[in-house]
């Protein structure tokens, strides 16, 4: 009887490692939801959405950061900042002492603030961003 409970209290150990690590391998929210319920929607296109931060664009790049951690970043005071995580580019814009916040999918953010990108990761080819199914220059997830 002895074995019966020992083999009992393994497999409850093991469980609970499993729910423990389930948990913990669990992405969460994505940035685009952490943002759209921290700060006030200014716009819905059907590609993007623009958010307005109160903050300067460092300030803001730290508290978006703090919200979730990106992958990558580049972030210059007082000019266009990028803040990539996995689905999402965060690309904030100085605008009268205060920043705007556009949420975009890579592709989007690669088209519209291309110069911030390109200066800072260089030329991206087709199919580069993201998760691609093959290895290519970009910002190198799934690499």
């Amino acid at each position: 009887m002895k074995g019966f409970g020992e083999l009992i209290f393994m497999v409850l150990i093991v469980l609970i490692a499993m729910g423990v690590l389930g948990v913990l391998l669990t992405p969460g929210k994505s940035i685009a939801s952490e943002i759209d319920s921290n700060y006030n929607l200014k716009e819905k296109n059907g590609e993007f959405r623009t958010y307005q931060s109160s903050d300067n664009i460092t300030n803001t790049a730290r508290q978006i950061s703090e919200l979730k951690q990106p992958y990558d970043m580049e972030i210059n005071p007082g000019k266009k900042s990028v803040l990539l995580y996995r689905d999402y580019a965060v690309v904030l814009v100085p605008s009268s002492k205060k920043t705007r916040i556009e949420v975009l999918r890579h592709e989007k953010a690669y088209r519209r603030h291309n110069n911030v990108i390109i200066g800072h990761w260089g030329t991206l080819r087709n199919g580069s961003i993201g998760n691609p199914p093959v290895r290519g220059g970009g910002f190198g997830f799934g690499k």
